[in-house]
């Protein structure tokens, strides 16, 4: 049997950046439009604007903040007085309301509002919440793991770090804390002063050190905790969506074995910035859509699954297809797979799939409970589908199959073509009317993708 796989030059691409059929700007969302708006005010001198990644380069350099405080002061009376930039309108970010409905203590469910008392003083979610931000909660706790993470350094936690992220050093330890959360304060204030005056100043305001045993928090966060008893949890977070989210190992590699790092925290707060636009972006497209599971629990691996695309007809007027797929497992990380496996989706030639093409490859999460989501660009196989009506696809993974709750689902649109040359198909129907839509950023092209049998 023949294998393909599909091979994509590097010209043919930048060909089609150059056409503009395909995304292949900046994937942040912009800012404010002026990049000295922000910088100009006086209110908003510490932070200028930054894009969806917030990366801390974007910060008001001394310099720039002399030239500007070296003006001759404005009179400033009650007519002239601009108002306080927020959060998000400096960092240029969608700001969302704090949400009371459908709030829980597990994975993926809203984080209520909660109390933590700190070295600072207590400190209240919903007083808190901007709106765009993240928080990300790291604990101490007994164990070679635990003071790995606490030696480490975190000047290099604050340096890979987006700027929406609020970090809250804790500890599992029983009695009296402030040894330990002055032990981890010290290397931060150390950090601090290392840096410009206003970006100290803002990440002075992001850094938390909390003084209460993690199960006797107040509010969601304690429940949270306790509902995962006997699991020490070091490191947890709650995304911009104000979800809880179960994060996982603060390894890294050196000198060939796993080392702990405080560091590798700020990967979750880039991804929550990630995974907010992916979600922000699937939400505002229109599509249609064929599903091959809603929901199911999946046991049996390289089992065949059938699935029904829309008729011919219809089919031709999409130019666009990209592979939804949900997995979820949990309550606890010991309810899922120990280990992270390759997992793939196969459209079979016949029911039997005597033979296949393999349209979508992913990694699985490393024991993370919680709801996890691909959008991955499936375009390149839309041609393999264009007869519509029932097909059959064959989903496993190498070695094993890890059980998860799945919902896969081909989402099926016109954009790249109908919209940027604006080209029409003779089938399209009114009710088919293709919709315009921004540049997809977010959704994953070109990677993991290979036409072969197995």
């Amino acid at each position: 049997m023949r294998h393909y796989r599909a091979i994509v030059s590097p010209f043919f691409v930048l060909s089609l950046c150059a056409l503009g059929s395909w995304g292949c700007g900046d994937s942040s969302p912009s800012g404010p439009s002026d990049p000295t708006d922000i910088a100009a005010q006086d209110t908003a001198t510490d932070v200028a604007p930054v894009d969806a990644t917030a990366t801390d380069t974007a910060l008001v350099e001394d310099s720039a903040v002399a030239q500007d405080t070296a003006q001759p002061a404005p009179d400033i009376t009650e007519d002239t007085a601009q108002p306080v930039a927020s959060v998000c309108e400096t960092l240029g970010l969608t700001e969302t309301p704090f949400r009371t409905d459908e709030t829980g203590t597990s994975f993926g469910d809203v984080a209520g509002d909660f109390t933590v008392q700190t070295l600072s003083g207590p400190w209240t979610f919903s007083e808190q919440f901007s709106g765009c931000e993240s928080y990300v909660f790291i604990n101490h706790y007994t164990g070679a793991a635990g003071e790995q993470i606490w030696a480490s350094n975190p000047a290099d936690l604050l340096a890979n770090s987006p700027l929406n992220v609020h970090y809250f050093f804790g500890s599992y330890v029983q009695g009296d804390k402030s040894g330990i959360l002055n032990t981890m304060k010290t290397k931060v204030d150390a950090a601090l002063a290392q840096m410009a005056p206003q970006k100290a100043e803002w990440w002075s305001s992001r850094i938390h050190y909390v003084t209460t045993d993690p199960m006797a928090i107040d509010g969601s966060l304690g429940g949270y905790y306790s509902n995962l008893l006997p699991s020490v949890v070091f490191l947890t977070g709650i995304d911009r969506t104000q979800r809880f989210d179960g994060l996982s190992s603060l390894s890294r590699i050196q000198n060939g074995a796993f080392q702990s790092d405080v560091r590798m925290a700020a990967y979750s707060a880039t991804y929550y910035n990630f995974f907010f636009d992916q979600e922000t972006q699937a939400a505002a497209e229109t599509v249609d859509v064929a599903t091959l599971f809603d929901k199911v629990l999946i046991t049996q691996n390289n089992g065949i699954h059938p699935i029904t695309f829309p008729d011919a007809e219809t089919m031709a007027t999409y130019d666009t297809m990209t592979l939804d797929i949900q997995a979820q497992c949990g309550p606890g990380p010991t309810d899922c797979g120990e280990w992270d496996y390759e997992a793939f989706l196969q459209l079979c030639d016949d029911p039997e799939c005597s033979g296949n093409h393999e349209i979508g490859l992913w990694i699985t999460p490393y024991s993370r409970p919680g709801t996890r989501r691909w959008l991955v660009d499936a375009t390149p196989f839309l041609g393999l589908v264009k007869d519509g009506g029932e097909r059959h696809i064959r989903f496993g993974m190498l070695w094993n199959m890890n059980p998860n709750t799945m919902t896969v689902n081909f989402r099926l649109f016109c954009w790249h073509f109908c919209w940027r040359f604006r080209w029409r198909s003779p089938q399209l129907a009114p009710h088919k009317k293709p919709q315009k839509h921004a540049k997809r950023p977010n959704v994953q092209n070109l990677f993991f993708f290979s036409s072969k049998s197995r």
